[in-house]
C-alpha cells in the first residue's frame, strides 16, 4: 500500500525469529528504514530497494526520514528488533504523524519481543501473571522506574527487564536487585538471564537473584526475575501456574 509506514518488529535477531508476515512486508517494501545494527541483520532481505539506517539515539531522525518517504508515495518499512510496539517505533510514528497532520497509514507488524524469546530459552518463567519494565531512564525518570519495580516485586510478580545495563548506567540493575530481595526474606528468589538474544554468542544462565553477577549483564541482555512460584527444574526457570494445588498431576 502506498503513503504506508509498516512498524515491523524483527523478533530477537537472528531471521529465522522473523514471522512470514513480517518478511513479507520487507519483501514488498520499497523503503525500509532502521538502526543500523537492524538494518545489516536484514541486509539480504533488501537487494533492490532503497535503505535508510541511522546510528543509536536517533529514533526521531530516523521516523521523520520514513515519513518523508510515505509522503513521496513510497511504501515503507521501518524495522525494530523484538516487536516494534513494545519499546519500539511504532508509537512515535503515529504522534508524529498526529502532530504533523499527515494522510499517512501506519500498520503495525508484530514480532517476537525478547520477554518472549528469552522467557522460552530460560524455560517457562512467564507462565502466570507477569510484568515488563525496563531499566533505561532516557525517557522514563528514574523515579518512576523504582516506583515500579517496588510495585511489581510487592504484587510477587515475575518481572522482565529490559535495557538493564549500560556503560553509563550501573546503579539501577544493582537498585533492581536489592527491591526484589528485600521483598523475600529467604532470599531464595530464581533469576535468569539471555545475553545475545537470537545470536551466535547468546550466553544463558539460570540461578538465584542473590547469585547474580551484576557485571555480566549489559544492554544486549534480558533479565527475568521470578516470583515466590518460580523454581528451577532441570536447569530451567519455570514458575508454577497452580495445577499442582488443584490436580494430581
Amino acid at each position: 500500500m502506498t503513503n504506508t509506514i509498516y512498524a515491523v518488529g524483527l523478533g530477537p535477531g537472528d531471521t529465522m525469529y522473523l514471522t512470514p508476515q513480517a518478511k513479507a512486508i520487507i519483501d514488498n517494501a520499497e523503503v525500509v528504514v532502521g538502526y543500523t545494527l537492524y538494518i545489516d541483520l536484514i541486509r539480504d532481505l533488501c537487494h533492490n530497494k532503497k535503505t535508510i539506517d541511522t546510528g543509536m539515539m536517533h529514533e526521531v531522525e530516523r521516523s521523520n526520514l520514513a515519513v518523508e518517504e510515505a509522503q513521496n508515495g513510497k511504501s515503507v518499512a521501518i524495522v525494530c528488533s523484538g516487536d516494534s510496539s513494545v519499546y519500539g517505533m511504532a508509537s512515535l510514528l503515529f504522534e508524529i504523524i498526529d502532530k504533523k497532520a499527515y494522510n499517512i497509514n501506519v500498520e503495525v507488524i508484530p514480532g517476537i519481543t525478547a520477554a518472549l524469546s528469552v522467557g522460552a530459552e530460560l524455560g517457562s518463567p512467564l507462565t502466570n501473571d507477569f510484568t515488563v519494565i525496563s531499566l533505561s531512564n532516557l525517557l522514563t525518570p528514574e523515579q518512576l522506574i523504582i516506583k515500579r519495580l517496588n510495585a511489581a516485586a510487592n504484587a510477587d510478580m515475575v518481572t522482565v527487564l529490559y535495557n538493564p545495563r549500560s556503560k553509563r548506567r550501573h546503579k539501577l540493575i544493582a537498585q533492581t536487585k536489592d527491591i526484589f530481595l528485600n521483598k523475600n526474606p529467604n532470599k531464595k528468589i530464581v533469576a535468569g538471564y539471555v545475553k545475545n538474544a537470537g545470536r551466535d554468542n547468546k550466553t544463558i544462565w539460570v540461578g538465584l537473584l542473590c547469585n547474580l553477577n551484576l557485571e555480566d549483564i549489559d544492554m544486549l541482555t534480558t533479565v527475568i526475575i521470578g516470583n515466590s512460584q518460580t523454581d528451577i527444574i532441570k536447569g530451567k526457570m519455570i514458575t508454577h501456574r497452580g495445577y499442582h494445588t488443584k490436580y494430581e498431576l
